[in-house]
């Protein structure tokens, strides 16, 4: 407490910290209670102090005329414990109440979320456990035990030690916590775990109450060799250190301390304290009278609450004490105290200041607030903040911003809540008298650890250090999962593959039971040959094809063999198809029971209720079999066991009389792309959009592909290709179908182009399962998931999902097209070389658009890149959230806008700018819209959509296909489907009938049945060579491209496993070493595509990363026509990470020859100026702060200014550091020459004073005075006036010296002077005394100048002492800001310059108390009266010259102390000798003996 209230004083008396304020305070006594601490805040803040117990002084107040005080500023220290500190703080938080702890180490109070008021001067007790665990590192106690508090301090605490000693060979034997309810059962039990413990190093994070109980208990049982390492609760607790019966227990404890410093003069503040000087200090009172066992009087008209907090409204004072149970009791019979009772000798923990620990951390609370107050004051007048209106919250800014030098010496900051992290490494020694001594052995600062082993003194009392270690085995080391250990546990070996193979007995077994009922079951199907579709197709095909069952080791149940099964991936889908095969089942069963006692001769309703029994059984049955049955062989037997039944009593129960009975066929069913009318998915219903012109355009794609390669000499030589063509209409359900179809090879029942008939020679056909499609990442995902059990591969040239690029999880999967992490990748590059930091962004609401943000952002990250909103579009209500996002677009300030959509909803969304004239936005597309015709060719967008940059599929030529494109001719290729369609559509004719064939027939479109009739026939003169659309456009081909693309990887990979190793036989000739045509496997095929790598017709080379090819793109941008459409230019390109750009290309959507749109919350920087964020707002919002004198910054955007060297400093404009310029009292300006002419005037008249009395030496006047003493006295005066200008002129090693030994020496020799006159005077006087006559032989003229001599002769040797060993030098003050740095003498010894001014100011104030006691003696012309008032002047201008000294800058100190010479000079000059002169010169007549000796 009373080292606030030090603090407090102290800061009140700095002259440079808070000038003009007083700081006030009230203390409040909480007793360590929750609810009184909360109550005592409130009312602090609340400002009623009224009803606290507390003791108050004059509040924070400025001074200035008219006020008599000032408003109290809200800040609380205090909050001694962690929990006090959460509840405080989290009440005070809203109020934006400061508080600062010096006790509270809880490092959950670091979180600045929940505690963003709360600061501490006690370092964390994360550091404190950190620093624990490397002194058992450093040590290398291997085997440590722990005993620790069951709390939150003592379980974090050893929480942060295991996470510190993870990894560095240190573990913990044991942990015992303890109850401070139950203490003394609880140290018991931990004292015998200590005691039957290995580990002789103990680990203790308890209270200090705790720990004596715990040692009490360990005395009782002589356990005395542990070494106990304690925290810092109770390292330095003296109730333990002073208890003899603990001490050989705890001796050779090692702990962490709380930084412990000294504060000067701290102690003589305590020792002073006194209740007489304090009248109204209750809590002094107090303890004075508990110290002195007197009563001070002073408190007697005080009522005492029962409670601290709830005081009585009659109190006198603003210092109520605290009262105490006893209190009244006990005062009545307390004496009154003598007076004499003091402070100076007791010894006792509040006089000692030692180490102080806690009392300097409340210390450094106070310095911190202050200086908070002192940033918070210190601003322009304009914008200051008033002391009469300070708000909690800007004193809570600045206290985030303290970064002061402590008087110690040291940098104190804060680092949000917390301090940078510092302890004393503490040892309690055993000493000669008994008890034990606390002895600083080392420190610890953040991480570092310093410590001096050889001071340590160890519980062994031996200097070696304690071993605590263990010869116990590790423990056993688990085996990876895929193994398990041998039967000696000494190895892991792999576990064994175990499933129901067909080797062993029980697999033969069920496989004959199971080929026996198929070939019955085979027999019943001739005979009944009846299909039937039923919905479980449509369940299995979905759950088969979004997450069907995969083969997995089942590594869950022990053993060294592990089975290999089938895991359900979906339980839902695998629910389903059992769920609705039981309720068919159930309905079968109870319609044929019902039925069975119809009449008829042979009623099959009987024998189906029967079967339907024993089915209904069998599966009931089976379930609860199934689980409880463990491992493989037993649940596969379950399932076969169960399947043979199920199958065998139906087949069994109606076979001999159906087969005579029943004998129907149904119709095939429609193909995969049509379906017929009667198919139960209803897929023929749903018909396909009209025929589009750029799929269309891949088709062709891959069959001019296809026709290429045929015609190669090198690739596939002998090898010719074919195709099956499927229209899945965009829909992922027919394109899983039309997968069905080509890999089960039933090509006569789909809709297809089929492969052509080659002529003889060509060998048989071999169709090859590798399907190109997939055209959407959903349906890629479907289908590969779907083939991949069948090493199908699958080639997509669109799907671009990252999900995709997942080998474990689509292992068969291939593309052509780059993933979207690439094509976000390359926008965020774009952003970041055109310098926009401000974009606002629209997505799609899916994985697409969330997917591309994320990794744009991840991209962007450190770039300076911020996002100004975000908007999502869903297709569901385009209409909307186009309009939504249209007026983000409006409202933000953001001019570049980044659209990750379909071009639908891209359409959407421009319409609505349009309509609201938003038309000066520059749009980043992505691949997804960035080329599309229908936006480019839309009039009503063109506006907005002027200048759009995007990143665009890798657009190549492909040589001959245009012309193959114009040259398809349906004459020319009578049986193909979707040229015929393409033809009606483009030319409004139909070509020559053809018979086509079944497999021949499309999907039927929209409008293509109903207008197919009403077309007249083709003339035969239709051709493609004028038409201009984008089937015939080959200027850009980027889909095409990629199709084109996967045909030759699939081509090469074809090649590579038909080619021969020794390269002489062609692939299609029959070898040894060659795979036949006719026996390709998709897995040959799978293999062989994950290898490819070749170089395509356009020069490129071709392999795959995985599933992914090398990231490219083109760069394009729209850019208006002369006719006002839009067009697409190709103005850069995306290689991998490099991206290329041609800027000079590019059309702005602010116009062609403009420059690059700016698009940025905050204009960078200037150059001089930092970046500041604003509150609340992305990094990218900032505003520009001019740097700081001494500070600099020369670049444009800098984040913060980089200070000067100490010998440099900034320009005006803090672009540059300059060298600081020399500053020093010079001759040459206007103060050095004032000064150096008065002194040079003062020792004129000094020698012209000295010429009268040589002149009238011989005269009363003069020989009155000891004429003698008066010469050196005004020789000696002159030499004071002399050393003054040693002061003046740049400062030298020998300049530095002489001024101050000039200075001490010559008004020491003044003063000598005048003390001798003085006593000459006392002495003359007593000797007229009877009796005292001989008293003058003792002060005459040879003791006289002896006396001066040997005082002068003591400030000479303290000069040359001071000079020889520590003399002033000149050095630059770096320590004062500004670009002029005064040059001055540092004293590098303060001790001598002390001892110099210390024995001046001795014979100062010795002369003048003599020449005070002998001011009144009988004379005409007492010189004593002379030499009174000229030492009271001299006094008082040195005593001023100390404060006008301290507070003065730079040079103007030294004019100060020139200044002090000058005047105490004149000063004795005037008063001694201007008199004397008067007489002399003016009043000759009284210049007699007889006029002198009168009284």
């Amino acid at each position: 407490m009373y080292a606030m209230a030090f603090a407090v004083e102290e800061i009140n008396r700095h002259s440079t910290l808070l000038p003009g304020v007083k700081l006030g305070y009230r203390i409040v006594d909480s007793c360590g209670r929750y609810p009184w601490a909360l109550q005592a805040a409130l009312s602090l803040v609340g400002g009623d102090t009224g009803g606290c117990s507390s003791t108050a002084s004059t509040p924070a107040s400025h001074e200035q005329p008219g006020e008599a005080g000032g408003q109290p500023v809200p800040l609380l220290i205090g909050a001694s414990a962690s929990t006090t500190a959460k509840l405080l703080s989290r009440i005070l938080g809203p109020l934006s109440v400061p508080i600062i702890s010096y006790l509270a180490s809880c490092p959950c109070l670091s979180d600045r979320l929940k505690f963003p008021n709360f600061f501490r001067t006690i370092p964390s007790d994360v550091y404190q456990a950190r620093a624990i665990a490397r002194l058992a590192i450093r040590f290398h106690w291997a085997w440590v035990g722990a005993v620790l508090v069951n709390n939150d301090y003592g379980h974090l605490a050893i929480q942060v030690f295991q996470d510190e000693i993870q990894g560095k060979g240190v573990c913990l034997d044991f942990v015992e916590t303890v109850h401070r309810e139950t203490i003394v059962r609880d140290a018991r039990r931990a004292a015998l775990a200590i005691q039957a413990s290995t580990a002789k190093v103990i680990l203790i994070f308890c209270w200090y109450t705790d720990v004596k109980e715990l040692f009490l208990e360990l005395n009782k049982m002589n356990v005395t060799d542990r070494q106990f390492v304690a925290s810092e609760a109770w390292s330095t607790s003296d109730d333990i250190l002073q208890d003899p019966a603990t001490s050989k227990v705890a001796s050779g404890v090692l702990g962490v301390a709380i930084r412990s410093s000294t504060i000067p003069g701290f102690e003589k503040y305590l020792r002073n304290l006194h209740p007489v000087r304090r009248p109204d200090d209750g809590f002094l009172g107090e303890f004075w009278e508990k110290e002195f066992g007197c009563s001070t009087g002073n408190r007697a008209s005080f009522s005492y609450p029962s409670s601290p907090l709830k005081a009585q409204t009659d109190h006198p004072s603003n210092f109520p004490t605290p009262s105490l149970a006893k209190e009244s009791v006990q005062k009545a019979s307390l004496p009154p105290c003598s007076g004499t009772e003091s402070l100076e000798a007791v010894q006792h923990p509040f006089t000692d200041t030692s180490q102080l620990r806690g009392a300097y951390n409340v210390y450094l609370a106070v310095y911190a607030a202050a200086h908070a107050l002192h940033s918070l004051l210190s601003c322009n007048i304009s914008s200051c903040s008033s002391p009469k209106h300070i708000e909690p919250i800007e004193l809570l800014q600045h206290m985030n911003g303290v970064n002061f030098t402590t008087p110690q010496g040291e940098e104190f900051y804060f680092q949000g809540a917390d301090i940078p992290a510092k302890y004393d490494l503490v040892n309690w020694q055993s000493t000669p008298e008994g008890p034990l001594k606390l002895v600083v052995i080392g420190h610890v600062d953040g991480f570092d650890l310093h410590l001096n082993e050889s001071a340590i003194q160890w519980s062994t009392e031996s200097n070696q250090v304690v071993r605590s270690t263990t010869n116990c085995s590790p423990d056993c080391e688990p085996c990876p999962s895929d193994h398990w250990s041998n039967a000696k546990r000494t190895a892991c070996i792999p576990r064994q593959l175990d499933f129901l193979s067909f080797d062993e007995t029980l697999g033969i077994t069920l496989t004959t039971a199971a080929v026996s009922g198929a070939t019955v079951t085979t027999a019943v199907l001739m005979v009944f040959a009846y299909y039937h579709q039923t919905p479980v197709v449509i369940i299995c095909a979905i759950w088969l094809s979004l997450s069907p069952p995969m083969p997995h080791h089942d590594i869950g149940f022990q053993g060294s063999v592990v089975t290999l099964k089938c895991a359900m991936a979906s339980v839902v889908g695998f629910s389903l198809v059992l769920g609705y095969l039981g309720l068919l089942a159930c309905t079968c069963l109870l319609l044929a029971f019902h039925a069975r006692k119809l009449p008829d001769n042979f009623n099959e309703a009987k024998l189906i209720t029967f079967s339907m029994l024993i089915f209904c059984v069998v599966w009931v049955a089976f379930v609860p079999a199934y689980i409880s049955s463990p491992g493989n062989v037993q649940k596969r037997c379950i399932n076969v066991l169960v399947l043979l039944a199920l199958h065998a009593v139906p087949l069994l129960s109606t076979m001999a009389a159906a087969c005579g009975t029943r004998g129907q066929r149904a119709g095939a069913q429609g193909g995969v792309a049509g379906g017929s009318d009667s198919d139960v998915l209803s897929v023929g219903h749903v018909e396909c959009p009209g025929l589009e012109n750029l799929p269309l355009q891949y088709i062709y794609a891959m069959v001019f592909a296809v026709e290429e390669i045929n015609h190669s000499t090198t690739l596939l030589p002998g090898v010719k290709l074919g195709y099956h063509i499927h229209d899945s209409c965009g829909l992922p359900l027919w394109a899983l179908r039309a997968a069905l179809s080509l890999v089960g090879g039933d090509s006569t029942s789909c809709n297809s182009t089929a492969m052509p008939d080659y002529p003889a020679g060509y060998g048989e056909k071999s169709e090859v399962p590798l399907i190109i499609g997939g055209d959407s990442s959903i349906t890629a995902q479907i289908l590969s998931r779907l083939l991949g059990p069948l090493s199908v591969p699958l080639m997509s040239y669109t799907a671009s999902c990252p999900c995709l690029s997942d080998r474990r999880q689509f292992p068969n999967f291939f593309r052509t097209m780059p993933s979207d992490i690439y094509q976000a990748r390359a926008i965020a590059q774009l952003a970041i070389r055109l310098n926009w930091t401000w974009i606002g962004a629209v997505m799609a609401n899916n994985d697409y658009g969330l997917t591309a943000i994320k990794i744009f952002q991840e991209e962007t990250q450190g770039a300076g890149v911020c996002l100004a909103f975000v908007e999502a579009l869903r297709r569901e209500n385009i209409v909307s959230d186009a309009k939504r996002a249209a007026l983000a677009i409006q409202a933000s300030t953001a001019r570049v806008i980044l659209i990750f959509t379909w071009y639908t909803d891209v359409r959407e969304l421009f319409l609505q700018l349009a309509k609201r004239n938003v038309t000066d936005r520059q749009f980043l597309a992505s691949e997804a819209w960035s080329t599309s015709g229908d936006l480019l060719q839309n009039p009503a967008t063109s506006k907005v959509a002027s200048g759009v940059l995007g990143v665009a599929i890798r657009s190549s030529a492909m040589p001959g296909f245009e012309n193959y494109l114009k040259r398809l001719n349906p004459s020319r290729h009578p049986d193909d489907k979707f040229l015929i369609e393409f033809w009606e559509k483009m030319f409004g004719c139909s070509p020559a009938a053809a018979p086509f064939p079944s497999n021949a027939t499309s999907p039927p479109r929209a409008d293509g049945l109903l207008q197919k009739a009403s077309l007249p026939l083709c003339s035969g003169t239709e051709s493609l060579e004028a038409v201009q659309n984008l089937f015939t456009d080959t200027s850009q081909l980027r889909v095409t491209y990629n199709v084109y693309l996967a045909a030759y990887a699939a081509a090469h990979a074809l090649h590579s496993l038909l080619s021969c190793p020794n390269g002489n036989s062609p692939p299609g000739k029959n070898s040894s070493t060659c795979s036949f045509p006719k026996h390709i496997k998709p897995i040959q095929v799978l293999e062989h595509l994950s290898k490819v790598n070749f170089t395509t017709p356009q020069g490129e080379t071709f392999y795959f990363q995985g599933a992914d090819v090398p990231a490219k793109y083109d760069l394009v941008n729209w850019q208006s026509t002369p006719e006002g459409q839009l067009k697409l230019v190709v103005i850069g390109r995306v290689d991998g990470f490099d991206l290329r750009l041609n800027e000079s290309a590019i059309h702005w959507s602010t116009g062609a020859n403009q420059e690059v749109p700016v698009s940025v919350c905050s204009e960078s920087c200037p150059p001089g100026t930092r970046m500041a964020t604003r509150k609340g707002e992305p990094a990218c919002c900032f505003d520009c702060i001019p740097c700081a004198d001494g500070e600099i910054s020369n670049i444009t955007g800098s984040p913060h200014c980089e200070p000067c060297p100490s010998d440099y400093w900034s320009n005006e404009k803090r672009t540059a550091c300059i060298p600081r310029q020399l500053d020093f009292l010079s001759f040459d300006e206007t103060l050095g020459i004032t000064l150096t002419t008065v002194a040079v005037s003062g020792a004129t008249v000094t020698t012209a004073v000295f010429a009268v009395f040589i002149y009238f030496r011989q005269t009363p006047m003069v020989r009155a005075n000891n004429s003698e003493l008066s010469f050196l006295l005004l020789l000696s005066l002159k030499l004071c006036f002399l050393c003054a200008l040693l002061f003046i002129g740049r400062p030298s090693v020998w300049s530095c010296r002489f001024q101050q030994a000039a200075f001490g020496i010559s008004f020491v020799l003044c003063v000598s002077c005048l003390q001798v006159k003085t006593i000459v005077v006392l002495a003359a006087f007593r000797s007229a005394r009877p009796g005292a006559k001989a008293l003058m032989k003792w002060f005459g003229p040879a003791q006289q100048r002896g006396s001066v001599c040997l005082f002068t002769c003591i400030q000479v040797i303290i000069c040359v002492i001071w000079l020889s060993l520590s003399p002033p030098v000149p050095q630059p003050d770096f320590d004062k800001p500004g670009l002029k740095v005064t040059l001055k003498c540092a004293m590098a010894s303060v001790v001598g310059f002390s001892l110099v001014l210390g024995y001046l100011g001795l014979l100062a104030c010795t002369c003048l108390l003599l020449a005070f006691h002998a001011r009144k003696l009988p004379d005409n012309f007492n010189e004593a009266k002379l030499i009174t008032f000229s030492m009271l002047i001299f006094c008082a201008v040195w005593v001023a010259f100390v404060p006008a000294y301290v507070s003065s800058p730079g040079k103007y100190a030294v004019a100060v102390e020139i200044f002090a010479i000058i005047a105490s000079s004149y000063g004795l000059l005037l008063c001694i000798f201007a008199p004397k002169c008067f007489i002399i010169l003016l009043r000759p007549e009284k210049n007699t003996k007889k006029n002198l000796m009168a009284k």
